[in-house]
């Protein structure tokens, strides 16, 4: 009986130590549970702070480059106008080089034709 009782109170022991363990164990699973949600929030927060970094540098890209397509149509523009411009000058140069001539031919003529 004195046996019985003393493994019964080894046993109780063990028990309670087993217990004890467990206990610990599961308060250390709780502190990583922890630990791993506030990492995930953090993670979260970055990545959530990197997206809308990303979308505010999309924004202002693509407003650079509705500002490029824009000043680019209004040089292509001008360019077209002075284009426009040296061809109208010189089809006038051009017509007044042929009015020259046909002047300066009458005159010939004119002169030629004045005896001497």
């Amino acid at each position: 009986m004195d046996r019985q009782t003393e493994e019964l109170k080894s046993s109780c022991s063990e028990i309670e130590m087993l217990r004890k363990q467990v206990q610990e164990d599961q308060h250390k699973i709780a502190q990583a549970r922890e630990k791993n949600r506030r990492s995930v929030v953090v993670v979260e927060s970055k990545l959530e702070s990197i997206a809308a970094d990303s979308q505010s540098q999309l924004a202002t890209l693509q407003s650079q480059l509705a500002d490029e397509v824009r000043l680019r149509s209004e040089l292509q523009e001008q360019l077209h106008e002075f284009e426009d411009n040296i061809a109208q000058k010189e089809a006038e140069v051009e017509s007044s080089a042929v009015r020259a001539s046909a002047i300066q031919k009458y005159y010939k003529d004119f002169l030629c034709s004045i005896p001497v």
